[in-house]
């Protein structure tokens, strides 16, 4: 098998290693596509704590890919030559995947495998900021930051069938797009003077959370799912990432307690995939391939080899849509 290995801080390489041998409850799946993340280039940068914690280098990345089962081992549901989905913690940037059953969602057998990957970690973000952190009345004037991108390209299409979405992009290129999606409009930037209110905002900026505390309205809700304005993308960045880190912006409690508002965050791949609230996104990802309901966002996907310019066009924060590495 071949895999993507980061070998030490900021440092990645491609290997070749033996085939691992299937444990009880355990699935081989031979990759079609993989996903790349924001988290990805986190963890390329030495900067995520988990992976620090808990995968000591040389570890192979990757938490979601799509492909077909090659190899079971007393699996109760799942059998060779199906197509499935995978979104696990790590291991997902190689051509053959070891997989627990829990971690292996059984695709329909026309599921597009490409656009089935694009949709993995994204969707299943989208679904759980939308409809297990929150609860919002039709109608609601919602602010989605990062509009452009996986997580709140769905976002902006899922908000947008019952809600008022305001997509906050990092361009004017990116307009067109955001609109696109669903969006009744789209901004570069929020105004100073606070005086659009929404009733939620969606982020992936976490610590801009006083800046959408700003613009929430009474009873409003903030929903944070990452961090993304804390990545240096050079090391002429790093100071003012550092900076920001020691001056990121607090809530106050009391008044957000005045207010009836409230703030929430979480992290998709540490939701417990025996939870009511992961297979209620299950189900909902798996009548979205068969409905087939949002707009085709952009895909970008790059072969394998050119895994490090799949990297680059994700790190440099301009791109639009998803990033993918085929197999």
């Amino acid at each position: 098998m071949r895999a993507i290995e980061l070998t030490k801080r900021g440092v990645m390489q491609t290997v070749s290693k033996p085939s691992e041998t299937l444990k009880p409850g355990q699935v081989l799946i031979q990759s079609a596509y993989a996903g790349l993340n924001f988290t990805d280039v986190i963890i390329k940068k030495g900067l995520y704590e988990y992976q620090k914690e808990h995968l000591p280098l040389p570890y192979t990345p990757g938490f979601e890919a799509t492909g077909t089962v090659t190899d079971v081992c007393e699996t109760k549901s799942i059998r060779i030559g199906e197509k499935v989905a995978v979104l696990k913690r790590y291991g997902c940037l190689s051509d053959e995947i070891v997989a627990d059953e829990a971690d292996v969602i059984v695709l329909p057998p026309d599921a597009d495998l490409e656009w089935t990957c694009s949709l993995i970690v994204n969707f299943f973000t989208a679904f759980h900021a939308l409809s297990n952190i929150v609860v919002l009345q039709p109608g609601s004037k919602i602010l989605v930051t990062s509009a452009g991108g996986g997580v709140g390209g769905i976002l902006t299409q899922m908000a947008s069938k019952k809600h008022e979405v305001t997509a906050l992009i990092g361009s004017v290129a990116k307009v067109q797009y955001a609109l696109s999606l669903g969006a009744t409009k789209a901004l570069t930037r929020l105004n100073s003077t606070a005086e659009e209110k929404y009733d939620a905002v969606f982020t992936a900026s976490g610590t801009c959370a006083r800046s959408a505390n700003e613009h929430l309205a009474v009873n409003g809700k903030i929903v944070v799912y990452g961090f993304h304005d804390l990545v240096p993308t050079s090391l002429r960045d790093i100071p003012k990432v550092l900076l920001k880190y020691i001056t990121k912006q607090q809530i106050d409690v009391f008044q957000m307690v005045y207010n009836n508002q409230t703030v929430a965050g979480f992290n998709i791949i540490h939701l417990d995939t025996a939870s009511k609230e992961f297979l209620l996104a299950k189900e909902a990802f798996l009548t979205e391939l068969s409905e087939k309901t949002l707009t085709r966002h952009r895909i970008h996907t790059f072969s394998f080899d050119d895994y490090q310019k799949a990297f680059d066009t994700i790190a440099d924060r301009e791109h639009i849509g998803k990033v993918l590495l085929r197999f």
